[in-house]
């Protein structure tokens, strides 16, 4: 007697479908990349719940040195739990089939190590969801790369906080005064320059190489301040401008 047997094996779609899929990337946005810096947010995205799930969980893992004490969850919406440089979000309400996912963590204290994160495979994101027919299953995605560059320190000194002209007349133009600024920088930077006062009135012209952006390193940079009142300047006034530089990475 030959006997056949025929075993039907059907396995419903949302088993097999995926959990979270990244839609966008993934690609990691950082506030401030410097080392140490405070106060920093980070958005991690950007991933989508996919059909017949029910996203309940996420986790991620910070890089060695990083300070989650300050921490607080912009988005999604839920609770967060930190222990060391690991966060734990409980979704809630939980994201259903077709939710974009975006983590927005803030008030994080950056590494003091530089380099190109993630490093490692313990920094990255996993998703917590149940799903229809099983489950509570987990999927494991990764993050985009972000780079922790070194503090900036940046110091600028003016050779004068004082330039009198004196009693003028007229027409009268006096020798042009000096200002000298040094800068020291370990990250290039940008010097800019605003006037505030009677700069119109004193006819005020600088010309120099103060302002501009500037290399790695200390160098001193000098302002030449000319002024050249007029016979529409008021007469027996004090006039008083001021000069202000400031220096930014």
């Amino acid at each position: 007697m030959l006997c056949a047997l025929m075993l039907a094996l059907l396995v419903p779609f949302d088993s097999i479908a995926s959990a979270v899929i990244v839609s966008a990337g993934p690609t990691t946005s950082v506030s401030t990349t410097s080392a140490g810096a405070t106060g920093v947010t980070y958005s991690f995205g950007t991933y989508q719940v996919e059909a017949g799930q029910s996203l309940h969980t996420i986790e991620l893992t910070f890089p060695a040195g990083t300070d989650l004490s300050s921490a607080t969850l912009v988005e999604p919406a839920g609770t967060m739990t930190v222990t060391g440089t690991s966060a734990v979000i409980a979704v809630s309400p939980r994201l259903g089939p077709g939710a974009d996912v975006t983590v927005t963590i803030g008030g994080v204290t950056n590494t003091t190590t530089l380099g190109t994160y993630p490093s490692n495979p313990s920094e990255h994101m996993t998703f917590s969801y149940d799903r229809t027919g099983g489950g509570p299953p987990k999927v494991r995605l990764p993050i985009g790369d972000y780079t922790i560059t070194v503090a900036p320190v940046i110091s600028i000194t003016v050779s004068s906080t004082d330039i009198d002209f004196g009693t003028l007349l007229p027409g009268e133009v006096p020798p042009a005064a000096p200002i000298q600024v040094t800068v020291d920088s370990n990250v290039p930077c940008e010097v800019t320059r605003t006037v505030a006062g009677d700069a119109a009135d004193l006819g005020l012209t600088i010309t120099g190489d103060v302002v501009g952006v500037k290399p790695v390193g200390s160098a001193t940079y000098t302002d030449s301040v000319q002024v050249a009142p007029t016979w529409y300047t008021p007469a027996e006034t004090t006039l008083t401008a001021t000069i202000v530089y400031t220096v930014l990475p």
